[in-house]
């Protein structure tokens, strides 16, 4: 076999494929993919015919380059959110008959039914270290939208000889922010420069995260559900009372009231919110996320212990839209909640109208 670049290379003449092959030449050739294009050739005037099948340098990278495995992830189908982080290993082995160069390693999460804010697209909370040299690293847990994610591994690339294999550790600890909901964990192997990566090889492991820290919110069905606001006028009541029905004491729960409106024309400035305190009604902080308006209800946090039966505590509110709210906003998803110890409870919202006076 003779290896010679279609540009100025000496030895590539009439005839060469006659001459006896250098013993470093032979020993090169196809371990490497060239930085610049090059013509293989070889015959029956070739020292080294029949030669094995030789993957051309402009064949394209397929999705199937590479097997990947993902070992000690859950082993029994579950997380705890707001647990201990949880140690698991990957390994991605050549399965394409050639040598790779610079195969980026990445570990991520797709997009999250369970996490609180979906805006622009749910996203896993939490932390993943991946070990390098002893140091642990730090990397993006989610995907997110685009496919910046990809370029996270470029600075642990490796090369694979075929059917070599090449194993990484990594540590993953989801938050306790994460409602209970199955999560895809993405193990992929990328190749190109900035800006051009491209995958070749995936595995993806579905765990469940679970949560036995998680409070509970409800709008007590006894007390009537505020059906609509006017705009300008009077505030109207609505009731949280969050549970712990868990078997653990909560150190700090506190209710949460949140307001959304579908065409997102509702301001911060346009809502009082006022919790029933000591007799009296005292105005709350409003604030705008993922959204909504929420309620600051962190001065209500208070401990709550655990019960056979679960125990709970009740909160009221009422809430007023100023005259000068959008004329967009027509309608409202009040939304009653609970956060204890970083957990979240799973909302209960009611639909309110808005009108205008007049």
């Amino acid at each position: 076999m003779h290896r010679g670049l279609l540009a100025q290379d000496p030895h590539f003449v009439p005839g060469a494929l006659g001459r006896p092959v250098p013993a470093q030449l032979a020993a090169a050739a196809g371990s490497a993919t060239p930085a610049q294009p090059v013509l293989l050739l070889h015959g029956a005037a070739d020292p080294l015919a029949p030669a094995a099948a030789v993957r051309p340098a402009a064949a394209k990278p397929t999705d199937h380059d590479v097997a990947i495995r993902i070992e000690g992830l859950a082993p029994d189908g579950s997380l705890a959110v707001g647990g201990a982080p949880s140690t698991f290993t990957v390994t991605w082995t050549n399965t394409s008959g050639h040598r790779l160069d610079s195969v980026a390693p990445v570990v991520s999460t797709e997009s999250f039914a369970g996490a609180r804010c979906q805006v622009p697209a749910g996203q896993a909370q939490g932390v993943l270290r991946r070990e390098d040299g002893g140091v642990w690293k730090e990397l993006p847990l989610s995907q997110g939208t685009g496919m910046d994610f990809a370029t996270t591994g470029a600075d642990a690339a490796f090369a694979l000889a075929p059917g070599a294999s090449h194993t990484l550790t990594y540590t993953v600890q989801f938050g306790a922010d994460n409602g209970p909901a199955p999560v895809t964990v993405d193990a992929d192997a990328f190749v190109g420069g900035t800006g051009e990566f491209t995958r070749i090889g995936r595995t993806s492991r579905r765990v469940t995260l679970v949560d036995g820290h998680r409070p509970t919110a409800s709008m007590p069905t006894m007390t009537p559900r505020p059906t609509k606001v006017t705009a300008g006028g009077p505030a109207v009541e609505v009731e949280d009372s969050p549970g712990n029905f868990t078997q653990q004491p909560f150190q700090h729960l506190a209710p949460l009231l949140t307001l959304a409106d579908p065409s997102g024309r509702l301001r911060a400035a346009d809502v009082t919110v006022e919790v029933a305190d000591a007799g009296g009604w005292r105005e709350l902080p409003v604030v705008e996320e993922c959204g909504t308006i929420s309620a600051d209800t962190s001065s209500l946090a208070r401990p709550l212990e655990s019960g056979p039966y679960g125990r709970v505590l009740n909160f009221d509110f009422r809430f007023a839209l100023a005259a000068g709210t959008a004329p967009e906003v027509t309608s409202l998803t009040v939304s009653a909640g609970a956060l204890a110890d970083g957990h979240f409870a799973e909302t209960v919202g009611t639909r309110v109208a808005v009108e205008r006076q007049g």
